[in-house]
């Protein structure tokens, strides 16, 4: 029930693989890059490729306990079961390796791999601004000071 929710109503709009490519022209249009972040996109990564031949992906890894724990803190108190959670967990871990090997078969100048505790460390400022420097780096946009 709740996996089913992101996938219908308004959501399914966002499927449309038009309206993609529309919001990445208008982007360009302005003189601007578009960075898209669409969990949807993690399984159509050979057709973005197809149709952005210079698209570039974040591949944001989260090691899986971490996964677990913030999913039960995010669905607690809520109606959904254990074995539902068990569902929604899967899900998206087999979704994100799905998206992993997809991303691996292009070569590292297509994708950066980034680990989520490197970026949402707060004990670890300079780990955090090291991390989303090279993620700048690597979309080739200007380096800024980061506070």
């Amino acid at each position: 029930l709740n996996i089913s929710h992101f996938y219908k109503d308004s959501y399914q709009e966002n499927i449309d693989i038009s309206r993609l490519i529309y919001a990445v022209k208008k982007a360009e249009s302005l003189g601007k890059r578009a960075i898209i972040k669409d969990q949807v996109n993690t399984l159509r990564v050979k057709m973005l490729v197809d149709i952005f031949p210079k698209a570039k992906f974040i591949y944001i890894r989260r090691d899986l306990k971490s996964f677990m724990i913030s999913n039960a803190n995010k669905w607690y108190g809520s109606n959904v079961t254990t074995d539902e959670l068990n569902k929604i967990i899967m899900h998206w871990t087999m979704t994100n390796l799905v998206g992993g090997f997809e991303l691996a078969q292009f070569g590292s100048n297509r994708f950066i791999e980034i680990d989520y505790a490197n970026i949402t460390n707060a004990d670890n400022l300079d780990l955090v601004r090291k991390n989303l420097m090279s993620i700048l780096d690597f979309l080739d946009l200007n380096q800024f000071e980061l506070d």
